[in-house]
């Protein structure tokens, strides 16, 4: 690591400063930061790596500087892959530009150009995959182990649970939405976003046609960053589904049922996006503070639904923290402070 990206790293731990907690910058991407300026480059290998994971996060890392040390504008530049179809790339395309219209005033790129590679262009349908019916349903018995259970173990015992579901009024909560974009039809060759294993936790909707996601993060010592990464992106998604920029194939349409997200999510107006996890342990840079990064999503999220509301009729999406906790063998779910 360069001397610049450590001034960095020092800057954002000094400012930090809580316990004096050991907070890395991944070191695959370059920070440098002059006259209140934080200059991001994200290598090629980066630009198609797992959002979740501390280097292809650009969206968390530029919030935190944002967050906790006085930054007035954040600057980000890239090499792309040699494929600028490869579905992860565009992925990163999208969360570029979704950055750029939530923070206009502090964020930019150095070459817009690159944002032509868009494989969204062009006036072709673009088209959700939907769930697969061959998920695993099995029960979980033990919750009195939290901080031991995987993600696919909270998830299935948070449904059969049913509490967090009652705390929000939630008349359906499901499991693993997948988010993979296509054009014209869901098939391998007309794939824009990476599909398999690319899905929302947890979603569910209320009768006020709000809708829930939960980006759920089992125990770990050592929280990613990334979640922030995760559910903003998943986010953005849901909001392209009610907008009906991104819509599903006829076949699925005329398959779906009452609690399909087919029929759910395009009558929802509004999103409540939570970050979920077992005791609200986060990444530190989560914390709260004067401005925390929940402020600068909700506060933008705001501003952007002033921008558009002229055209769209759904209202302000929200962000939160969520602990799970175990209270006489059962979930307790509580806002994070």
């Amino acid at each position: 690591m360069g001397s610049l990206e450590m001034n960095c790293e020092k800057i954002l731990r000094d400012a930090y400063n809580e316990n004096k907690k050991n907070i890395k910058l991944p070191s695959k991407i370059k920070f440098s930061l002059k006259n209140k300026v934080l200059e991001i480059f994200m290598p090629q290998e980066t630009t198609v790596a797992n959002m979740q994971t501390d280097h292809g996060a650009f969206e968390s890392w530029a919030l935190a500087f944002m967050s906790w040390v006085d930054v007035a504008m954040v600057r980000l530049y890239w090499d792309p892959p040699k494929d600028p179809k490869e579905p992860n790339y565009q992925r990163f395309i999208y969360r570029v530009e979704n950055f750029l219209n939530l923070f206009p005033k502090s964020f930019e790129i150095k070459d817009a150009t690159l944002l032509k590679a868009s494989e969204r262009r062009g006036g072709r349908d673009l088209i959700m995959n939907v769930p697969s019916g061959n998920r695993d349903t099995s029960t979980i018995k033990n919750t009195a182990k939290l901080l031991s259970m995987s993600e696919d173990e909270l998830e299935r015992k948070i449904i059969e649970d049913g509490s967090l579901a009652n705390k929000f009024g939630l008349n359906l909560l499901d499991r693993q939405l997948p988010v993979g974009l296509f054009h014209t039809c869901v098939n391998s060759n007309h794939r824009i976003f990476t599909g398999g294993k690319s899905a929302i936790d947890l979603w569910g909707a209320n009768d006020d046609g709000k809708l829930y996601l939960f980006e759920l993060k089992k125990y770990m010592k050592s929280p990613k960053l990334g979640i922030i990464s995760e559910l903003l992106f998943y986010t953005m998604v849901a909001k392209d589904i009610q907008d009906g920029t991104f819509t599903f194939q006829d076949k699925d349409i005329e398959e779906a049922g009452p609690s399909s997200p087919v029929n759910i999510i395009p009558e929802t107006k509004s999103i409540a996006a939570y970050f979920l996890t077992p005791e609200c342990h986060n990444h530190p840079l989560l914390d709260q503070n004067d401005r925390s990064i929940i402020d600068l999503l909700n506060d933008a999220m705001k501003d952007d639904f002033k921008r558009r509301k002229m055209k769209s009729p759904h209202r302000p999406i929200h962000f939160g923290k969520i602990g799970i906790h175990v209270k006489d063998q059962s979930f307790e779910f509580l806002v994070c402070e």
